[in-house]
């Protein structure tokens, strides 16, 4: 006679080309192209077809949770025991089938918010819903009805059998001394209830208590009170002072021209990717920085050096900002050593970093002399001039970094790259530890990043920007999913 709730609140994913629902846990990949880190809907189905309760059900408030099973559009049929008074016969006659049923957030190609206004209703379901005594599924439904959008589907999957209802019992519902409807279920009968669909008091007659830390009334039950409320009717944040608020950025959806995408109070909602100062819904080029007189897109700059071709006396070769825009000459060696002015700095996780692994710790000073390093990556034309191959995953780019490449593959590359150094040239060599987090701090200083900055932005790096992976160190943006030359950033 055992009754299971399974209730998942998770990410959730929907691939159409399979047509197959996931549930993504905490440590599932945002990535995955097999779904190995996910849990199916199909896979679920199965964990719980040896459960051997008589009543399961499942409650799914995910995104994309519809594509759980077929929707059941008519509901199902009011079971046999709908019109017995007694409250143990009810219950008795449920139990006699067996119930699967399910209820999800919304539709397989629905959006669930992170604070859900499924799991608000479905609280409320519990607490006011039914005759007081018990609560039946299709009760339960009424109540997720009441949700707008995502729309709540529900429904009975494989095992289910007609008459079988899961049903919520409250505590000594079936005792003769409690077989009195109470809606709100505070513990006060309604026809002793001053305030019978709200959650009060014995002191107060069943109302709630007003000014003190009792319950308060708060009828879209969004945690703040009715009375500091700014949508009393409507489920919302608090950082949109109660009203509903999608992308949680404090402004609430009525005011927020960008209701789907978290974005700054100054800009009406919306976000500035680019961080250009004109908002992405104005910015004809979101994730790329530039002036408002070219609509938030940057100056035409062809060979893609950081000079602008109307300034670049050599707009379709590569070159220097000090050389408006020319290659260096001067500078014979392909690999454009420049010089780094050594002295003293902290290596190691140091105060102003994040995320630090163990190997990191504890941060020390260390003293450097000058040195020499490459102003960009290997290129992968430079590895092949050199190795006869390309190891890249991401080739046909001949400007784009080599990667693919172990250190045992680097040391014979400056094995081979060394043969052809003259007699009393310095070999070429890979950077000390030391060296590298030197040099790419700025010199020693205190910048997280390779951009001088301590926020990483794609816009000056290349890294996964998507919007799930923004963190309080990074600017949401491009993703590229591909090397791009060296310098071009």
């Amino acid at each position: 006679d055992d009754q299971v709730l399974y209730y998942f609140s998770m990410h959730g994913v929907y691939v159409a080309a399979s047509d197959r629902g996931y549930l993504v846990g905490f440590d599932g990949q945002f990535k995955d192209i097999y779904g190995d880190s996910w849990l199916s809907y199909d896979e679920l189905r199965n964990d719980l077809a040896p459960c051997k309760a008589m009543h399961i059900l499942l409650a799914l408030d995910a995104c994309h949770s519809g594509s759980f099973g077929i929707r059941n559009k008519s509901g199902p049929a009011a079971p046999a025991y709908d019109q017995e008074k007694d409250c143990a016969t009810r219950v008795e006659k449920t139990m006699r089938f067996r119930g699967r049923q399910y209820c999800t957030s919304g539709n397989k190609d629905a959006k669930t918010p992170a604070r859900s206004l499924f799991a608000q209703r479905f609280t409320e379901a519990l607490r006011k819903g039914g005759d007081g005594l018990i609560l039946r599924f299709d009760d339960l439904e009424y109540w997720l009805g009441k949700v707008e959008s995502p729309k709540p589907e529900s429904g009975t999957f494989v095992g289910h059998e007609p008459g079988g209802d899961f049903v919520f019992v409250r505590k000594n519902a079936c005792a003769l001394s409690a077989a009195l409807p109470d809606r709100d279920g505070d513990g006060v009968p309604d026809a002793e209830d001053k305030c019978p669909d709200e959650y009060g008091t014995k002191a107060k007659m069943g109302c709630p208590e007003k000014g003190d830390a009792g319950p308060v009334a708060d009828a879209d039950f969004d945690g703040i009170p009715d009375e500091r409320d700014g949508c009393p009717t409507e489920f919302g944040t608090a950082r949109a002072n109660g009203c509903p608020d999608r992308d949680n950025d404090g402004v609430p959806d009525k005011s927020d021209k960008c209701p789907d995408s978290a974005g700054e109070p100054q800009w009406q909602g919306c976000p500035d990717t680019d961080r250009d100062g004109i908002p992405d819904h104005e910015d004809q080029c979101p994730d790329q920085r530039g002036p408002a007189a070219a609509n938030g897109c940057p100056p035409p700059d062809r060979d893609r050096d950081g000079v602008p071709d109307k300034a670049d006396k050599c707009p379709d070769e590569a070159g220097e900002t000090y050389l408006e825009g020319c290659p260096d000459t001067t500078n014979a060696d392909p690999y454009r050593l420049i010089p780094v002015k050594g002295g003293a700095f902290t290596m190691g996780c140091t105060g102003e970093q994040k995320d630090c692994n163990d190997d990191e710790k504890p941060a020390h000073q260390v003293t450097l002399s000058d040195f020499y390093i490459g102003k960009y990556e290997v290129t992968q034309k430079q590895w092949q001039n050199v190795m006869s191959s390309n190891p890249s995953q991401f080739k046909n780019c001949d400007e784009c970094p080599v990667e693919n490449v172990s250190w045992n593959d680097v040391q014979a590359f400056l094995k081979k790259l060394n043969a052809g150094v003259p007699a009393g040239q310095n070999p070429y060599r890979l950077p000390t530890e030391a060296e590298w987090e030197y040099a790419a701090r700025g010199g020693g200083g205190t910048a997280l990043f390779g951009n001088g900055k301590n926020v990483a932005d794609p816009n000056e790096m290349n890294f996964d920007a998507s919007a799930s992976h923004r963190t309080s160190y990074s600017i949401a943006g491009q993703f590229r999913q591909k090397t791009v030359p060296v310098g071009s950033l």
